[in-house]
C-alpha cells in the first residue's frame, strides 16, 4: 500500500511480504497510528510525518534520503523499532518544535 499526500489514522497491519511505503510527499502524516508491520521508507525516498501519537509493534525502516518526522510533542510506544540507516545516501529522523511551517531539528 502506497500513501500518497493523506493523513492516515487507526490501525495499520502488514504481514510476510506486505508493506505500508509513504511517497515523497509533504502531506503524508501518521495520525494516532497503530502500526503493526512495517513501514517502509527505505526502498524508496519517501517521507512520514507523525502526530497525536504512535503505537509501534513492528517496524520502521528509513534510508534512501527518506524522512521520518515527528511533530510537537509525540509518544511512541510499542515493542517495534525505528531502524535509521545510511547506506549510500542519507536518511534522517526530525522533531518538529511547534508547527509544520517551523524549523525541523535533526537526530540522525
Amino acid at each position: 500500500m502506497l500513501q500518497n499526500g493523506v493523513t492516515v489514522s487507526g490501525v495499520i497491519n502488514t504481514s510476510g511480504t506486505g508493506r505500508f511505503a509513504a511517497s515523497n510527499s509533504g502531506g503524508n502524516f501518521l495520525s494516532g497510528v497503530t502500526l503493526g508491520g512495517t513501514l517502509d521508507l527505505a526502498t524508496a525516498t519517501g517521507e512520514e510525518q507523525v502526530k497525536n501519537g504512535l503505537t509501534l509493534n513492528g517496524a520502521i525502516n528509513v534510508n534512501n534520503n527518506s524522512i521520518l518526522a515527528f511533530e510537537g510533542n509525540q509518544t511512541v510506544s510499542g515493542t517495534g523499532t525505528i531502524r535509521a540507516e545510511r547506506h549510500h545516501r542519507q536518511s534522517e529522523l526530525y522533531w518538529w518544535c511547534g508547527h509544520a511551517d517551523q524549523q525541523r531539528h535533526h537526530l540522525g
